[in-house]
């Protein structure tokens, strides 16, 4: 019986060693034949077997490419070699671990932190506040203000749930190639040089140097950019700029277009007359990179400090409260 909770899919670091070995100019079959031991041996003698039925190369390895790197694959194998459709998979998987693992860092904290708080807040409000209150009944104090400050806790932990759902809602909505294409484009006409623009120019910049350091012209940089059906926006891009290209406009002014970030442009028209244009597309992704710090880092510590300032509120609200009873003795 086959046990499906097996990962039949061949490691990435053989995936690197195979690269390596075809990078020499040898057969598929021989690098298969040279790297296979106890733990690839029953994927690596499926896929000769496949190879020696007549099966193409990309045929034979797609089934055993981790999902990581299958669906770049299978979008490069379109357009490129054997060879360079995996060295391609692997250097994009490699960007998004290296992009990913930064945003990770920047919002892993401010996103724990805001869910904790808010379920926090909504336990005590649904079984701490219930024991205070039953407690204060027994005394004669006025408690009609808690009552009221009670209702803006609950309105506002309700209206971030509904937003919280909303935006779930949108997500899976948009989470569709064709739709989340429409999506960025409202957007990147209603506003302009927003985060997420200023997050796929960056993407579609870095993939398009990616391209260039591996010798690829602009031509076939753009073709492969566009076959990148598992990034739409990507592929999106590419297509405007190769438009302008077919009409017969410059780097500069084919990457001056709505969808991409404003600043783009500066940097292109310095490029396009410098010796070192490799060198400014990198610069211009290093400062996009910057800025997108710079501009997370300002929204989480506005969520930081309104969660510590909405805590602090909580506090003292829990000070007055356990302290009537103290007040209302007082009285006697």
């Amino acid at each position: 019986m086959k046990k499906f909770w097996i990962k039949e899919v061949i490691s990435l670091d053989d995936w690197r060693a195979i690269h390596t070995l075809i990078k020499t100019n040898l057969p598929l079959q021989e690098c298969l034949a040279l790297l296979i031991n106890k733990g690839n041996k029953k994927l690596f003698e499926r896929i000769l077997q496949a190879l020696k039925a007549g099966q193409r190369i990309d045929e034979a390895v797609l089934p055993y490419l981790d999902k990581r790197l299958k669906s770049a694959f299978s979008s490069f194998i379109q357009v490129l070699t054997f060879e360079k459709a995996l060295e391609m998979s692997l250097e994009i998987y490699d960007y998004d671990q290296k992009r990913q693992k930064q945003l990770r860092k920047d919002l892993v904290y401010p996103g724990l932190l805001f869910i904790f708080s808010l379920l926090g807040l909504y336990l005590f409000d649904t079984f701490g506040l219930d024991a205070i209150f039953n407690i204060l009944a027994s005394f004669t104090v006025d408690i009609g203000a808690f009552y009221i400050f009670r209702l803006l806790i609950r309105l506002f932990i309700y209206s971030i749930f509904v937003i919280l759902i909303v935006c779930g809602l949108i997500f899976l909505f948009f989470n569709h190639p064709g739709r989340i294409v429409i999506l960025y484009i409202l957007v990147s006409r209603y506003f302009p040089d927003s985060l997420w623009q200023l997050y796929y120019s960056q993407n579609f910049i870095a993939l398009f140097a990616l391209c260039g350091e591996l010798g690829y012209k602009t031509k076939e940089t753009l073709a492969i950019l566009k076959s990148m059906r598992e990034k739409p926006l990507i592929s999106f891009l590419a297509y405007h700029v190769d438009e302008a290209f077919m009409k017969g406009e410059g780097m500069a002014e084919a990457l001056d277009n709505p969808y991409l970030d404003s600043r783009l442009r500066s940097f292109m028209k310095m490029a396009v007359v410098s010796l070192n244009f490799d060198k400014l597309l990198r610069r211009y992704v290093e400062v996009c990179a910057m800025d997108m710090e710079r501009r997370i880092k300002k929204y989480t510590r506005i969520v930081q400090l309104s969660i510590y300032i909405l805590i602090g509120v909580m506090l003292i609200f829990i000070y007055q409260v356990l302290f009537l009873p103290i007040q209302a003795i007082g009285q006697f």
